[in-house]
């Protein structure tokens, strides 16, 4: 037996229907409850937003993470960009109806916490390059990119007589990158400060390559 659409009145034998509402009304329902805007928070430095707690590179994954949280009750799908607002396919789990929303992407400017320790010359470790100068540049390069990747940076890199040395933003990275290269490296440590009554060293690495 057809059913009717209370809205438009539309039948089941003419047109799809989800649960009691005809697919054109199912969607247009599920629209509405969607907001027309979200925040974002974006760096004014870097440009990476803010996305699952942390800051990362602008992409339709970091976006999607973002609607999730902001829609948490439906599943969202990023498709595409369109001027300043994300389309994005909307599914309702309990009834199965989806519907593609642009909704428009407020962003508001932020600085990241790297983007703050950067521009304040932070730095925890210090890695001393030393030997071959080919092999320096090659180990410049690898610890420049494993600390992007990783969400930290290089603070500063000086070039002295036999060598470079590099400042670096995570002393914990330092270690996790020389144990993935296998590479031994002497260790000393400088008092630096006190936080919350607690001793604060920096680390300086010894390298010869």
């Amino acid at each position: 037996m057809a059913k009717h659409c209370p809205i438009c009145n539309r039948s089941s034998s003419e047109i799809e229907f989800y649960g009691e509402f005809c697919k054109h009304c199912a969607q247009e329902r599920l629209a509405e409850k969607l907001p027309k805007e979200i925040l974002i928070e974006k760096c004014s430095r870097c440009g990476r937003i803010k996305a699952g707690g942390r800051y990362v590179k602008e992409t339709g994954m970091a976006i999607n993470t973002i609607m999730r949280s902001k829609i948490p009750k439906y599943g969202t799908k990023f498709i595409e960009m369109k001027g300043d607002s994300a389309v994005v396919d909307v599914i309702d789990n309990e009834t199965g109806t989806s519907v593609d929303k642009s909704i428009k992407l407020d962003y508001r400017g932020k600085i990241c916490e790297a983007c703050y320790r950067k521009a304040g010359m932070y730095y925890e470790a210090v890695m001393q390059l030393r030997g071959d100068a080919g092999k320096v540049e090659r180990m410049i390069s690898k610890v420049n990119k494993y600390f992007e990747r990783h969400q930290e940076f290089v603070t500063k890199i000086e070039q002295i007589d036999n060598g470079y040395d590099m400042y670096l933003s995570s002393k914990k990275l330092v270690t996790a990158f020389l144990s993935l290269m296998n590479i031994k490296a002497t260790v000393s440590y400088t008092l630096h400060g006190l936080r919350k009554g607690k001793k604060i060293y920096r680390n300086t690495y010894s390298i010869r390559l």
